[in-house]
């Protein structure tokens, strides 16, 4: 089979997870991703709201291995979304990420008053 083929064979959600993750295809089969996506009528806006989904799963991805030891932390990329929105999904994910991570720290103080009081 070839890349039209495969291309023209695949979903509309499917070609905007090839789009956005462009790393992990050839060139050749990201171009007829390309051509494809602009030949379908896709709104605009179904783009922008399935590659947020798909850059907040990534960054969600990328976070759960995440230590601040690790160095900086480097923000997806994306064909659908500018700079700009790939960085406030970041921001909102990784405020969520620290919000979860406070919420499972254990008050230790309690533990030792507690125990002082016994």
């Amino acid at each position: 089979m070839t890349f039209e083929k495969k291309i023209a064979a695949k979903s509309d959600l499917e070609l905007i997870e090839i789009l956005e993750n462009r790393e992990n295809y050839v060139p050749k089969f990201i171009e007829y991703a390309e051509f494809e996506i602009q030949n379908r009528d896709i709104s605009q806006e179904h783009l922008t709201d399935e590659a947020k989904r798909l850059v907040i799963a990534k960054v969600q991805e990328k976070l759960k291995s995440y230590t601040p030891l690790k160095g900086r932390f480097e923000p997806p990329s994306s064909y659908f979304l500018s700079k700009e929105d790939v960085l406030e999904i970041t921001r909102n994910q990784f405020i969520e990420w620290i919000e979860r991570k406070e919420d499972l720290k254990i008050d230790v103080w309690k533990y030792v008053i507690a125990a002082a009081l016994v």
